[in-house]
């Protein structure tokens, strides 16, 4: 299955009480870059076109394990997905999972022993970049699980 992306920029919220973040998407050589905040994710397309809208980006499915833990997913949107229209669109997502396991796997996969690092494993985390049937950029949502120390009461 193939879809299309289109560049796009946009700033978004992701987690509640910190600033927005600059978010854009661009056609450069053969791959689709994503750009969120100071990281930039590469996907390979499959070809660059254009039609009467503008450039676009021919994607296929695809789950690349990249640093730190995080996956790149680009797939076809699922119908009932939160951004759905009547027709499917598809979406990159760029994930992290809490599971130290990750990490650990990815540091031997860069060559390096997992066990000369101290590990300290952020919370999971989850955004979305969604675009229509027609290519188009149509929003984001994010997921951040984030463990809050509740507030005991002092006894004196």
């Amino acid at each position: 299955m193939e879809f299309k992306v289109r560049p796009f920029v946009a700033v978004v919220h992701t987690i509640e009480d910190q600033p927005p973040t600059k978010c854009q998407g661009a056609s450069v050589g053969q791959e689709y870059q994503l750009q969120f905040g100071p990281g930039l994710h590469r996907v390979p397309a499959l070809r660059i076109e254009s039609d009467k809208v503008g450039p676009f980006a021919v994607l296929e499915p695809t789950r690349n394990a990249i640093e730190y833990g995080f996956v790149l997913i680009a797939e076809a949107e699922a119908p009932g997905s939160p951004m759905a229209e009547d027709s499917v669109g598809c979406c990159v997502r760029l994930e992290q999972s809490s599971d130290p396991a990750q990490v650990r796997a990815w540091l031997a996969s860069q060559g390096r022993d997992p066990d000369q690092f101290n590990l300290v494993v952020p919370p999971d985390f989850s955004f979305t970049i969604y675009f229509n049937s027609g290519a188009a950029y149509s929003g984001t949502s994010s997921i951040a699980t984030v463990k809050r120390r509740e507030q005991k009461d002092s006894v004196h």
